[in-house]
């Protein structure tokens, strides 16, 4: 390895020159290699001197920083330098810039998006660069290998729906994760997972709204989902309410968006939690134009404060960017104003466009609604034009209420706002799938036309299509501002009577009459705000009928889809507190047996923030209301005790922070009857957990009882000759490594198997699973399970092999035999040890040990395409190999004897001992069915012995026949070469098999399993000529 290649800042500055496809500036360089600018300048001229990288021109105009660039270098000292930085602390970007150099596979670069998961939203300039060498990287991986990915697709397309989740919140790169799209999409149409395309569409459509891109209004958009279930596999169907409601987001559909976001799967793979962030995005706007503002603040602020904790800022601010709109469109401008104090004040536009560009934006909206429309003129200006000026990129809107500021101020007159204009702007919302910003355009440009003496007949059109655009998107307030409009504009053409119906309707949603003869500004602004009587649906004193609100409950209860695990339930009952009660967070808290308070579900409350400093205040509190006879507030929170029966009652929480929820308004006796409903639910739940844990042990019980009775037949491992793999097993089975058992057919790996587990001295059970012999549409309810209800016949519950081998150990048999399709769901289930039943919601963790066992060459079976290299990876951390009975024959007579008194002792023989003349000949033979054959040949001469010698019958039986191409390995060894002899010629042998090739899965190095830099100066130290690949 020469001087450059072995020096980490030389390896660092030019793996980024080549990974990041762009030329770099020296402080960037600098960044990434976490290195002073005269060290980094100074190795930069020691390169440039070698011609491995160059300065470009300087620019003509302006003092822009020198940037510098490289040309393709040597792949040789590339892998070379990748291998420096591998040695790299793992913390550090210099260490993922060598794992995604050189040869890097998809698996490596997931390597690197794990470690780049909980940084991306830190704002640090070294893991912006390091996810752009990502991405480059999956671009380059997608053109080359377009046509020939395969199975390898399906994990291309994940990686791609990851890399451009992080893209949303961090807004760096924006544009380039979006060209990643057309290319995964084409990738997995041309190679067989047609899955993911769907996926792969909506995510590009909802990056397109963050980047200012068009959308398409076409047929194509609408049938993403619908796509998706044609798919049956469980990780589908988990993902489908995911990706379902973002598609009705993006087309406006907002009651089936937040539909959508109650079905939401539990977050499983570490990379699910990225899809979650959307989705959430979604459900929260989505509840915010449906005045559902509880719940839409909750879930806003459970993201803030969750980012706060987690230290990511830019991310809690624009979370807190959401907030402002929300706050403006409930009409709560003192707090809104607060918040957009905040945006302004710690984000300037260079550092975010996207947070800069919403707070100029809520300022704006802020004065409109506070009635100085001049100056929110003057602030949306003067923002626009500083951050062109600063070069800045536009961040497009989302809220209609923009719109109408846009409009109000063409109607004063005031002069078009550059990426403002009126025109551009409802043209390019009129190609939006989106039916609320279209319904809106659509009622801005008939007033546009109206304003401008168009026939009336084309307004009422105009504004008859923009209501039936609304209609669909739940959405009150645009749809009483264009009812109201198409109502003055009837009963100026003389159409009383629908004139009359569409005031109807306006006073049926907003509970009020609205002035006739006011401008739309102040329309507009009547509006917004939080109070929709209409909307109001609940007892607010107790001369209202008192059951009201425990009827709406029940009902709800009633509506909801049976419950098969006591968690789906829990969170069921959340799920209908927190909306009848209009909380903005609430949580399920179980007692233990000394009175302390145990999370048990929540809704829009994490984890990280109940542990947090913030809540300790809150949990003692909570911890005295375990001792309160009776519903407890305190502020804006409420405690209902659920009493089940136990010395402690069950807590219900239930809080707000901005919305004034009917939980705080509520008198005790309401309060009470409440708390009776919802213990009833808890207590259904504990019976559910009863039934579930009773199955449970008496379906255990009777498979470690069949498991017993098998392993009291068992033979056990004896020889001289397996010492060495007995050792080995030693070694390993303290440890929880997975191993890979190797042998031909009969060799004893099932018993090597249990001696591991026994060593391992592991609680459960040794589960033996053989996935040859089971059909692949029984894969799933075999390994995973499932719930009650699951499917048709599923009537109760049944645990998989998977749980039940839980602090045991799982022994998969033959696993060369698995399907392709099976070996894909078992890796996933491998790599995190984590799975859901089928029918189920939550995920299950089983620690198993796993062992597997193969009579054939793995290795060539990665090569010849018929099993996954990921999987053949994960399950051979430690291979162990068991030699043939024919290679240990010292073994046979202690087998002998061994099998004769077992069988003796099992069938009531007596046969006489076994002769010298006899152990030799069982000796002599070659065994080609190696342990097993020798047990049944010694079980048939005990059954068949009458007190005499026993006859073994071997007969002439040949020799098991050597390998086919035993032959012309044994002519390499006809001359009696000597070691280095041998060595070449095994050399040649194997560039010849590979035709020159050292590197890939095809290639030499992987054949021979020795480094690359150790071949190549073997083929040097010989003259074997190699190809460059």
């Amino acid at each position: 390895m020469s001087h450059l290649a072995a020096s980490v800042p030389h390896a660092s500055l030019l793996l980024a020159l080549q990974l990041a496809a762009r030329p770099l500036s020296e402080s960037e360089l600098a960044t990434i290699a976490g290195l002073p600018l005269i060290r980094v300048r100074h190795a930069l001229r020691e390169l440039a001197s070698r011609r491995f990288a160059a300065p470009l021109p300087p620019p003509a105009e302006g003092p822009d920083p020198c940037l510098w660039t490289t040309d393709a270098p040597d792949p040789r000292l590339l892998e070379d330098m990748a291998e420096t930085l591998c040695a790299c602390p793992e913390a550090s970007v210099p260490h993922h810039m060598g794992v995604l150099g050189g040869d890097a596979t998809l698996e490596d670069c997931e390597r690197v998006v794990r470690f780049l998961d909980d940084r991306i939203k830190t704002n640090n300039p070294a893991i912006f660069a390091c996810f752009e060498m990502v991405v480059q990287y999956l671009l380059r991986w997608g053109r080359e290998h377009m046509d020939d990915a395969a199975r390898k697709s399906w994990r291309y397309a994940e990686l791609v729906l990851v890399v451009q989740s992080m893209c949303i919140f961090s807004h760096h790169y924006l544009q380039l994760a979006v060209e990643l799209s057309p290319l995964a999409y084409e990738v997995a149409a041309r190679n067989g997972s047609e899955r993911f395309m769907p996926m792969i569409w909506i995510m590009r459509h909802y990056l397109q709204l963050f980047s200012g891109g068009d959308l398409p209004h076409g047929s194509r958009f609408f049938d993403g989902t619908e796509k998706m279930r044609d798919f049956n596999r469980q990780d589908m169907q988990d993902r489908i309410p995911v990706f379902e409601g973002i598609e009705y987001f993006l087309k406006g559909q907002f009651r089936e968006t937040l539909r959508c976001y109650e079905r939401r799967p539990a977050q499983k793979h570490w990379w699910y939690r990225r899809f979650f962030e959307p989705l959430s995005f979604c459900a929260s706007q989505a509840a915010m134009y449906m005045r559902e503002y509880p719940l839409a603040t909750g879930i806003i602020e459970s993201a803030r404060r969750t980012a706060e904790l987690a230290g990511e800022d830019t991310v809690a601010m624009l979370w807190g960017a959401h907030l402002c709109f929300l706050l403006l469109r409930k009409g709560a401008l003192d707090e809104a104003i607060d918040q957009i104090d905040v945006l302004v004040t710690c984000v300037p536009p260079e550092r975010n466009h996207k947070i800069a560009s919403s707070a100029a934006r809520g300022l704006a909206v802020y004065h409109h609604l506070s009635g100085r429309t001049d100056a929110a003129y003057r602030v949306l200006r003067n923002e626009t034009l500083r951050a062109i000026e600063r070069g800045v990129p536009h961040s497009p809107f989302l809220d209609p209420l923009v719109l109408d500021l846009l409009y109000v101020f063409e109607q004063r007159g005031y002069p078009p706002i550059p990426r403002y204009e009126l025109e551009p702007t409802l043209e390019a919302l009129m190609r939006q799938p989106n039916r609320q910003l279209r319904g809106a355009a659509m009622r801005v440009r008939a007033l546009r036309l109206r304003d401008r003496g168009a026939p009336p007949d084309e307004v009422v059109s105009l504004l008859h299509d923009s209501i039936n655009e609304l209609e669909a998107t739940g959405d009150p307030r645009e749809l009483v501002l264009s009812r109201h409009e198409l109502a003055n504009m009837l009963k100026a053409l003389g159409q009383h009577r629908e004139a009359h119906e569409q005031h109807r309707r306006v006073v049926e949603i907003l509970g009020r009459q609205l002035d006739e003869n006011a401008s739309y500004r102040t329309i507009a602004i009547a509006a917004t705000g939080e109070t929709f009587p209409a909307l109001l649906s609940a007892p607010e004193s107790e001369n209202e009928p008192a059951r009201i609100l425990p009827d709406r409950c029940h009902a709800a209860f009633n509506r909801a889809p049976a419950a098969y695990r006591s968690e789906e339930l829990f969170q069921r009952l959340l799920d209908i507190a927190q909306s009848e009660l209009q909380s903005e967070r609430a949580a399920l808290f179980r007692p233990t047996g000394e009175g302390k308070p145990v999370f048990v579900a929540s809704v829009n409350l994490t984890r990280m923030e109940l542990e947090s400093e913030r809540m300790r205040p809150c949990m003692r509190w909570l911890e005295a209301a375990l001792r309160a006879p009776a519903a407890v507030r305190q502020d804006r929170r409420l405690c209902l005790p659920l009493d089940v029966g136990g010395p402690f009652p069950w807590l219900l929480y239930l809080d707000s922070a901005f919305t004034s929820g009917l939980f705080q308004r509520l008198a005790p006796p309401l309060l009470h009857d409440l708390a009776r409903l919802f213990a009833a639910e808890v207590r259904s739940g504990l019976r559910l957990e009863l039934v579930r844990h009773e199955e449970a042990r008496q379906q255990r019980d009777r498979l470690l009882a069949i498991a017993s009775q098998k392993d009291g037949d068992t033979t056990p491992v004896i020889g001289e000759g397996l010492r060495p793999s007995l050792d080995q097993a030693l070694c390993v089975g303290v440890t929880d490594a997975p191993v890979l058992i190797l042998g031909e057919t009969g060799v004893g790996k099932e018993i090597m198997a249990r001696s591991i587990h026994q060593i391992s001295r592991r609680s459960g059970p040794f589960v033996v699973v053989h996935p040859a012999s089971m059909p692949e549409s029984l894969f799933e309810s075999e390994f995973f399970g499932y719930e009650r209800g699951a499917f048709t016949g599923a009537i109760r519950q049944k645990i998989g092999l998977f749980e039940l081998a839980d602090q045991g150990t799982l022994f998969i048999d033959e696993v060369g035999e698995i399907p392709p399709l099976i070996q894909t769901k078992l890796l996933r289930v491998l790599q995190e040890q984590r799975f859901m039943r089928l029918g189920g919601t939550r995920e299950i963790l089983s620690r198993f040990r796993l062992v597997a066992a193969t009579n054939r060459n793995l290795w060539q079976e990665v090569r010849e395409g018929r099993f996954r290299e990921d999987l053949l990876y994960r399950i051979s951390v430690v291979p162990l190999t068991i030699p043939p009975l024919r290679e240990r024959k010292q073994d046979i007579p202690g087998l002998v004897l061994h099998f004769v008194e077992q069988f003796a002792q099992r069938y009531d023989r007596h046969p006489q001992p076994v002769s010298p003349e006899e152990l030799r000949r069982l000796c002599e033979y070659d065994w080609p069915g190696n342990v097993r054959e020798l047990k049944n040949v010694i079980e048939r001469a005990v059954i068949l012995n009458n007190a005499g010698p026993l006859d073994f019958a071997l007969g002439k039986t040949p020799a098991a026949p050597r390998p086919a191409d035993s032959a012309s390995f044994l002519d390499t060894l006809e001359d009696t070469p000597t070691l280095s002899e041998l060595e070449e010629r095994y050399l040649r042998r194997i560039m010849e098999r590979t035709e020159g090739r050292v590197r890939g899965p095809e290639g030499a190095e992987t054949l021979l399993r020795i480094k690359r830099s150790t071949l190549y100066a073997k083929l040097k130290k010989y003259g074997i000529p190699c190809g460059s690949a």
